[in-house]
């Protein structure tokens, strides 16, 4: 370790991010080529279809273990930021004292959002609009993410326990809400947004220039437009270029067969 190892840590962290987002990106593309696969033997009334459907579901929930974890190592990150704005040793250390990694996460906005000037009024409504987002939006879905990662984690891929150990038909609302790829995928770019965000609150220097203002709104704005693709996301028209892309294998793969 050297004399300064908030800059060894962030790097550490920084390493992190991209190889969990090299495995998310690998598990994709075999969660799409899977699709490709199942949704053209739909089209063409193959009933052989609950081995990929299994296998599907399984690389999934593993997309959805991945994304809390990249969760984590973003907290991490932001935490050992090197910018002079950054945490302070005592407000790191204020942040770690917290034992859920959902605290770490209010916690360190709070710190964050204390430190915010609130010099005129434009700025006490772009606080007051952060602090209602975070609040009222971002914080749930981070906790649901972070209880979905550690259910994940002690093997709960499919039936959820209680914490008596029992079945329960409880789920995290990411297991019933983000059941799909395209889906998870946009959580994914979502939850990008919300860090950034935070990260733009902590870095940023000047909190009265407009430029801190045009980005925040860019954020916020930005989680909303992810919120409506969300909605709106249909499993069938994202998969349509997989099942292309698997019609052409297969038909080839039948063309040198019987040639």
């Amino acid at each position: 370790m050297t004399d300064n190892p908030k800059n060894e840590y962030y790097k550490f962290f920084t390493d992190n991010l991209y190889m969990v987002d090299m495995q998310m990106s690998l598990i994709k593309n075999m969660i799409n080529e899977l699709y490709g696969e199942l949704y053209w033997k739909k089209n063409n009334n193959n009933d052989n279809l609950s081995e990929t459907e299994y296998r599907i579901k399984s690389l999934t929930r593993l997309y959805t273990f991945l994304i809390g974890n990249q969760l984590e190592i973003y907290l991490n990150k932001i935490i050992n930021d090197k910018s002079s704005a950054a945490f302070s040793s005592k407000e790191i250390e204020d942040i770690h004292n917290k034992k859920q990694i959902s605290e770490k996460w209010k916690e360190a906005f709070n710190i964050t959002y204390k430190k915010m000037p609130i010099n005129n009024q434009r700025l006490l409504d772009i606080k007051s609009e952060i602090n209602q987002n975070f609040s009222s939006n971002y914080f749930s879905e981070i906790d649901d993410i972070i209880l979905t990662r550690n259910r994940l984690a002690h093997g709960q891929w499919d039936e959820q326990l209680n914490a008596k150990g029992k079945l329960t038909d409880n789920k995290p609302e990411i297991l019933k809400n983000y059941t799909k790829i395209n889906e998870l995928v946009l959580l994914k770019n979502k939850l990008k947004c919300i860090v950034n965000l935070l990260e733009l609150l902590i870095v940023y220097k000047d909190k009265c220039e407009p430029r801190f203002e045009i980005n925040v709104k860019k954020y916020i704005n930005e989680i909303k437009n992810i919120n409506n693709r969300i909605a709106k996301s249909n499993i069938e028209n994202y998969t349509k270029k997989y099942v292309n892309k698997y019609q052409k294998e297969h038909l080839n793969f039948y063309n040198n067969y019987h040639s």
